[in-house]
């Protein structure tokens, strides 16, 4: 309880921010200073296989994924101070697109996604942010770890951007919901587009 009391404490008074930018996605957002990152490029340039993993274990299969040529997740970041074993965490995801997607279309296969996955307390709405129009959702993910089942609470912003599409997720526990959602209110709000 100490630590979410902690977190708490840090999200109350506005951690400070950095921002990261994902290497050749022409993407880039505000994440908390002290959170850890790692981006696609240099999972696969900078560290040595195994590194990142034995420090951070519960991302070694996010890592994996990262390393290879054609994996999708091009960002993960996450705070060091685990809440009942989890790192509540951010990342981004783009994918390429066939064309330009109706934001209602983009809508409609992003909630068939969730639903695939077994999201539950599914919520989706398009919201406008100064990065452009986003799909917005909000569910609870059943997450198997160490034995045992708990849930997350996930709030993903997808752009359908002209050649792809960019989804940036932001993940916690349940009862850190309302302590990180003004975290993630302000990272989502600083998602800029570029070349």
């Amino acid at each position: 309880m100490a630590v979410v009391v902690f977190a708490g404490a840090a999200a109350a008074s506005g951690p400070g921010y950095r921002r990261h930018t994902v290497p050749g996605q022409g993407v880039s957002l505000l994440l908390p200073t002290s959170w850890k990152s790692l981006t696609a490029r240099q999972a696969k340039e900078l560290l040595a296989p195994g590194e990142f993993e034995r420090e951070n274990p519960q991302f070694a299969a996010f890592v994996a994924l990262m390393r290879r040529s054609d994996s999708p997740l091009k960002l993960i970041a996450f705070d060091p101070i685990p809440l009942d074993d989890f790192a509540t965490n951010a990342n981004v995801v783009a994918l390429p697109l066939k064309g330009p997607v109706p934001l209602s279309a983009y809508e409609e296969e992003l909630i068939r996604e969730a639903r695939s996955i077994g999201a539950s307390h599914l919520a989706a709405a398009v919201v406008h942010l100064p990065a452009g129009a986003a799909v917005r959702l909000t569910y609870r993910l059943p997450i198997k770890s160490k034995g045992h089942v708990f849930s997350t609470a996930t709030t993903q912003y997808a752009f359908p951007r002209p050649t792809r599409s960019v989804v940036v997720t932001y993940t916690t526990i349940p009862k850190a919901a309302s302590t990180y959602a003004p975290i993630f209110a302000t990272s989502a709000r600083s998602i800029r587009f570029g070349t």
